[in-house]
């Protein structure tokens, strides 16, 4: 226990008097936590310049463009021609066309289905879908308004009209992410893998500055007495910078959170140990603290990439699914999205829950193995 002690003490005196690592686990958990989610604060499309073309000149395609108008995503601005409209998309002035073609309002009346069409910037995919889904919503509500009123005229009861034009009403609800806006989806995933990035970073940056400085332990010391010590300093910081990112950063953004905090504890622990010893496994190649910053800066990219919410796993090649389970992002973000933000429990999701325990396992051993290996060849460890 007193080897234990000295050994803790020293681990956090190195970390504290490691300006680099300090900076990455203040300023860097602050900065992120808030400048990442910042620029989509106002992730929900609202007043989007879109053109309208309308050659029909009726009541009806007046209606349809005012109705237009008049939703809180779209900003209608009339355009003579197509030619103009596109010389307009070209300019940025407008994201969008709304092609009303002529004889729109005879079409309709006739019980024929005209054609509207509708050409949105695909570059954006938030506008291409803004103005997809509002044209089309608007022009189908008032074209069958047209056909109700044309079969009342002929004797239809209007209620009869009403299940002849639609017999399903629809109504859609975003679930788990209420605003439907891009920082619910996005930004919790992206604060578990920013969590495993800055530990790793912490773990790896202490490790080479160690062997470029010298640093090292008594040579009675045991193996388990170093890894307990060590893991004990990285669970540490990884509470603090984990409690940064999942309630602060939340709630100034107004990221809907479900279920209780003890749910998502208790898969955090797993997920913590196993960042640590995964760190502590890799240190065995960290020497230069210059390699480190690069390598991480490398693999955070790839990282989110297997970590599955962007790109689903039955989609990706069966040897990179399996590969992205040795990484504890993986299981990690995909967790805590449920856990978080759809109230699932443990139980819902216990085959990441199993592998980050199966990590735990075997990133205990590599660690022990790790450690060993560099007290043998005389490595001065951290």
């Amino acid at each position: 226990m007193k080897n234990y002690l000295s050994i803790l003490k020293l681990e956090y005196r190195r970390i504290i008097f490691d300006m680099l690592s300090i900076t990455i686990i203040f300023v860097g958990t602050a900065f992120y936590s808030f400048y990442y989610p910042f620029p989509y604060e106002n992730d929900i499309v609202r007043k989007m310049p879109v053109a309208i073309v309308d050659l029909d000149k009726s009541d009806l395609s007046s209606t349809v463009v005012t109705m237009l108008n008049n939703t809180e995503s779209l900003k209608v601005m009339q355009y003579p021609s197509m030619e103009e409209a596109k010389k307009a998309v070209y300019l940025r002035d407008v994201f969008g066309i709304i092609y009303i073609p002529d004889e729109f309002y005879k079409q309709v009346a006739k019980g024929e289905s005209p054609t509207v069409s509708v050409f949105a910037d695909g570059s954006y995919f938030i506008l291409y879908s803004t103005a997809i889904t509002a044209a089309t919503q608007i022009v189908l509500m008032t074209a069958a308004g047209v056909k109700i009123q044309k079969m009342s005229m002929l004797g239809v009861p209007i209620t009869d009209a009403l299940l002849l034009q639609s017999a399903v009403n629809v109504t859609s609800k975003p679930v788990f992410n209420p605003r439907a806006g891009y920082v619910g989806f996005v930004a919790p995933a992206i604060y578990a893998i920013i969590v495993q990035q800055i530990l790793l970073m912490v773990i790896l940056l202490v490790h080479a500055a160690g062997y470029e400085r010298g640093y090292g332990y008594p040579e009675n010391t045991s193996t388990f007495t170093i890894l307990c010590a060590k893991i004990t300093v990285y669970m540490t910081i990884f509470a603090a910078v984990f409690s940064f990112f999942f309630t602060i950063g939340p709630m100034v953004f107004g990221i809907q959170l479900h279920n209780s905090l003890l749910e998502a504890v208790m898969f955090a622990i797993p997920y913590g140990l196993s960042i640590a010893l995964f760190g502590i496994t890799l240190s065995v190649f960290a020497r230069d603290r210059d390699a480190v910053l690069l390598v991480m800066l490398m693999t955070s990219i790839p990282f989110v990439m297997l970590a599955g919410f962007i790109w689903p796993h039955w989609m990706m090649p069966d040897w990179i699914k399996y590969f992205s389970y040795l990484i504890p992002s993986t299981p990690g973000v995909t967790g805590f999205l449920y856990i978080r933000q759809m109230g699932a429990g443990i139980t819902d999701i216990m085959p990441k829950y199993i592998n980050l325990w199966i990590q735990v396992a075997v990133y205990t051993v590599t660690a022990v193995m790790a450690i060993r290996w560099q007290q043998k060849q005389k490595q001065f460890l951290i």
